[in-house]
């Protein structure tokens, strides 16, 4: 049987004399913090835990204001300095006629049309692009540089050179889209310190300029310097050869895709549609359990190397925001910050050992066939080494 509840004199708080199961003070006896069963047989809260939990709440209910505050100090001093839309808008009109111009002369088979339907259709591009990175802060550009690859190629044909006025557009459309999520990402660290937009936009486009006079000249470099593009040299150029395979594969149409490629590229973009349009029409409560198709598709393009850490970042996210929501609020993202840092920071003794010709001590596997094809390659490489 339920225990006798306490006298109402005896109670801070007051007795419990609707009979419901609610926790209140008046379950538990004067001088300790041991909860009594309720009247459903169920414990009840003790007073220390219900003191726990209103500093909880508090402290949770203060952490939100703060933050709030921040983001309306934020907003402030990101608006106070608004670039005005039409500088955007003049800026582009002005260079698009510029590429108009001057494109078809370094390319004679890109024609003006083409640079010119480039330019009409790159914002649809630089938009997409730019929100595909604040969902997943990674920048696609080079997706729809392909994309515009096959597209032209086939516009140009094999007779019209289809293979240069493809690779030409590919340029136009991946930089104007990678120029767009890039400045957004600058954006959005200038609204995180509060720094001034127009501050951030004047120095992004002095390093585009000083982009434009250093970038040539580093290839010029490079290309008098080294065999570049050359198979089996130190600077092979891999993606020259498969950005140039991609531009004769669209020259020669659809016909040259392997079998049901275009049912399947089909039904996978109405799958992503049909899952935004979802996420989007249903209630949050159910929305949250349909998986975005631009961060779900990333780990497949991106392949293993990257998709495993992105897990794991992710993991640690999810616990640390579980277990101390303020801490994450503000550590979490110059945490991962300074691990990308220092991943970038590997690149450069990975280059040194590279060029040294250093090979890995140890080779992995987790199968038997891929054990035997390991040990037959070691063993073939073993007497060139020696």
């Amino acid at each position: 049987r339920p225990a006798k509840r306490v006298a109402a004199t005896d109670a801070p708080e007051g007795p419990d004399v609707s009979g419901s199961s609610t926790p209140s003070s008046s379950t538990t006896p004067m001088g300790t913090d041991k909860p009594m069963p309720t009247a459903d047989g169920k414990p009840a809260v003790s007073a220390a835990g219900l003191r726990a939990r209103r500093r909880a709440s508090t402290a949770d209910s203060e952490a939100a204001v703060r933050r709030r505050d921040l983001d309306a100090r934020r907003d402030a001093v990101f608006m106070r300095d608004a670039i005005p839309g039409w500088i955007g808008w003049a800026g582009y009109a002005a260079f698009g006629v510029l590429g108009v111009a001057v494109i078809p002369l370094l390319y004679p088979a890109c024609r003006w049309y083409m640079v010119a339907t480039a330019y009409a259709v790159a914002p649809a591009f630089c938009f997409a692009n730019a929100y595909a990175a604040g969902l997943t802060d990674w920048d696609m550009a080079s997706m729809y540089g392909k994309l515009c690859i096959f597209a032209f190629a086939a516009w140009g044909g094999v007779a019209g050179g289809g293979v240069i006025a493809g690779l030409a557009i590919c340029g136009v459309v991946l930089s104007t889209t990678s120029a767009a999520s890039g400045l957004m990402f600058d954006f959005k660290t200038g609204w995180i310190t509060q720094s001034s937009p127009r501050a951030m936009f004047a120095a992004q486009t002095l390093g585009s300029a000083i982009g434009c006079l250093v970038g040539p000249l580093t290839f010029s470099l490079f290309y008098r310097a080294f065999p570049v593009g050359v198979e089996h040299s130190e600077y092979p150029a891999p993606y020259a050869t498969i950005y140039r395979g991609m531009a004769i594969l669209g020259t020669q149409g659809f016909g040259a895709l392997p079998s049901h490629c275009l049912e399947l590229f089909a039904a996978l973009f109405a799958a992503s549609f049909l899952l935004g349009l979802a996420r989007d029409a249903l209630p949050s409560r159910y929305a949250q359990f349909v998986p975005i198709p631009t961060a779900m598709g990333l780990p497949f393009y991106l392949g293993p190397n990257y998709a495993v850490g992105m897990c794991l970042g992710s993991a640690i996210k999810w616990a640390w925001e579980r277990r101390d929501p303020e801490g994450a609020d503000s550590t979490l993202v110059p945490a991962a910050a300074g691990l990308i840092i220092g991943e970038g920071l590997w690149s450069v003794p990975q280059a040194a050992l590279a060029m040294g010709k250093v090979r890995p001590p140890i080779c992995m596997t987790f199968s038997r066939a891929g054990a035997a094809v390991v040990e037959k390659v070691m063993a073939a490489a073993a007497p060139a080494a020696g």
